[in-house]
């Protein structure tokens, strides 16, 4: 018996990964391999990486399978947005002044994907919906990241006179774990 079964519910994962990595492959090209030609495919190659995954989830027949392709998003999931901070960074030219915050969430990110690829803290296990397979996680294990930024939440009477944009509203600020 065949370990995968078609499912149309995977064809727009699995165009849609494709399509994300020949669009990098082919700005790398066009670029000659740049700085951030290289950077945006890290970025295509992690979103590519984790949309594939996913339609190998929903294609799997056993559950097994689908744990293991489920784990094996998580070599690229934790890396997308350190991915897409870095190449923003560079992009904006703000990279030398916190380089010592790219390279630690790198590292942290590196970290996430060694604990949820090689154990059980995130996904647990994978259940059967009306789709196909889908992964449940364990709950403490996303605490951290639903805490919000006390710099989102600051008051609106903490942002000076001169860091308001010129319609008069606060400019938006990204935060990093």
């Amino acid at each position: 018996r065949a370990s995968y079964a078609f499912s149309p519910y995977a064809v727009p994962s699995l165009a849609t990964a494709g399509l994300i990595l020949l669009v990098g492959l082919l700005v790398l090209l066009r670029e000659r391999a740049s700085q951030p030609s290289r950077l945006l495919f890290v970025i295509t190659l992690t979103l590519s990486w984790y949309l594939f995954t996913f339609g190998m989830v929903y294609l799997s027949r056993t559950a097994d399978l689908a744990l293991w392709w489920s784990r094996c998003s998580y070599f690229g999931v934790p890396l997308i947005p350190v991915a897409i901070y870095h190449f923003s960074s560079r992009v904006l030219r703000l990279y030398e002044r916190g380089k010592a915050v790219v390279w630690v969430s790198w590292l942290v990110a590196l970290a996430f994907v060694v604990i949820n690829t090689q154990t059980d803290l995130l996904v647990t296990h994978v259940e059967r919906l009306w789709w196909g397979w889908y992964p449940r996680y364990r709950m403490p294990a996303g605490l951290p990241f639903l805490e919000p930024s006390p710099r989102l939440n600051a008051p609106p009477s903490r942002t000076s006179a001169r860091s308001r944009t010129r319609i008069g509203r606060p400019p938006l600020r990204a935060t990093t774990l």
